[in-house]
């Protein structure tokens, strides 16, 4: 499908596949509705539904149907009746459902959301909401995963570039590598609901997102970052677990909140960096620009440029002091950057990116390194740099059945 303009193939084959078999939720049905809306005029979009639709094992029994019908109908069931109380309701049954299904892709005006009438049930237990289905193809642990609304998860790595999916009334896109939320082009069904993504990193990868209101935001490996895919109300919040460097789209009116293991930052505009690894014993954040607000418990400090707060997670305390701006970006610049770190902390690092467990043979008290390595380096080629400064030694164990591989440090 055209570039910048589709819906990835994989999450539409999935999405039509829950709708003909009638375990499409209604956050999905949504989605799909929205995004036949935005593609309305792309004939490759339509020919690709029709090709899906033609794989499909069940075939509606009509091909074409009246476009304002079917939209008159759909806007009449009772959910979209709570928006607008003056509409009747409507209910679809049987095969009924599935010709409007196949209309619903293929025309311009589109609706909400589907009962179907199971007869077996009795009247009053015969309008039930389709049932939640997750993308459990997608459950792959080594795979950048966005968690969409209703819990269904897409793989980032696997999907092409183009318009992934819509929430509520924004339009989430991905172009290599990064994922992007546009306001004001879905259909605007979230009736103010806040719609939370979930973008969750495995070790040895990263990733960028575009937050709807602009702010930009580099993850780091193993991590996770939720947000509104729309931020209504008197401020913008975000969650993280692990580490995140954030550049905040400027407004006033509105404060840019980040929560991070029971340390919120609060900003209006600016560029700072929250380390919150839950294997950490504090919640490290970092201004590189602007000025923000720590907040631990009932203490709280201000940041200048260039300056660390480093909030303890067992107690009420928040320290801050000067540090080399560099060394806490490396992640996102694409190295390691080690300034006579202690060796467990180091590794900790290196095991976060790799994937590695850390084991240790011997006793390493008062064992430091520092130097620059490029985070792409080959794990053994990584470790025989390391050794070379004669601080420690390793020996690389291979993956055995059910175990990853292991690093084993020796004094």
């Amino acid at each position: 499908m055209n570039k910048g303009t589709d819906i990835s193939k994989e999450r539409l084959e999935y999405l039509f596949k829950a709708l003909t078999e009638n375990t499409i939720s209604k956050e999905e049905l949504e989605e799909l509705a929205a995004c036949s809306r935005i593609l309305k005029d792309d004939e490759v979009f339509h020919s690709s539904v029709k090709e899906i639709w033609n794989n499909v094992s069940v075939k509606p029994e009509e091909d074409i149907l009246d476009s304002e019908l079917v939209y008159e109908n759909i806007i009449s069931d009772s959910r979209f009746q709570k928006a607008n109380p003056k509409r009747k309701i409507f209910v679809f049954n049987g095969k009924v459902f599935l010709r409007y299904a196949a209309v619903l892709l293929l025309t311009a005006g589109v609706g909400l959301w589907f009962y179907v009438n199971k007869p077996e049930t009795g009247p009053e237990k015969g309008q039930q909401l389709i049932a939640v289905k997750k993308d459990s193809g997608t459950e792959d642990a080594k795979a950048v995963m966005l968690t969409l609304a209703d819990g269904s998860q897409i793989a980032l790595d696997k999907v092409s570039n183009g318009v992934l999916t819509v929430q509520g009334d924004s339009k989430v896109e991905h172009q290599d590598g990064q994922i992007t939320y546009q306001d004001g082009v879905g259909l605007g069904l979230g009736g103010g609901k806040a719609l939370e993504n979930t973008v969750t990193t495995p070790r040895g990868a990263d990733f960028k997102i575009v937050l709807p209101d602009g702010t930009k935001v580099w993850l780091n490996t193993m991590s996770s970052l939720s947000y509104p895919v729309m931020f209504n109300g008197k401020e913008r919040k975000v969650r993280v677990n692990g580490e995140a460097y954030f550049e905040v789209a400027k407004n006033p009116h509105k404060p840019f909140i980040v929560e991070a293991n029971g340390t919120e930052v609060s900003v209006l505009g600016t560029h700072f960096n929250v380390n919150a690894y839950s294997n950490e014993n504090a919640v490290k954040t970092t201004l590189i620009e602007g000025a923000v607000k720590v907040t631990n418990h009932t203490k709280s400090v201000l940041l200048k440029p260039g300056e660390q707060s480093t909030a303890s997670l067992s107690k009420n305390d928040i320290k801050v002091s000067t540090v080399d701006t560099e060394e806490t970006l490396a992640w996102k610049n694409g190295y390691f950057l080690f300034n006579d770190e202690n060796i467990t902390t180091v590794m900790r690092t290196i095991a976060r990116w790799y994937d590695i467990t850390v084991e240790y043979d011997g006793n390493i008290d008062g064992k430091t390194f520092g130097g620059t390595i490029s985070r792409f380096e080959d794990i053994e080629q990584l470790l025989k740099s390391i050794e070379m400064t004669g601080a420690i030694r390793f020996k690389l164990m291979p993956a055995t059945s059910g175990k990853e591989r292991r690093v084993i440090v020796m004094p």
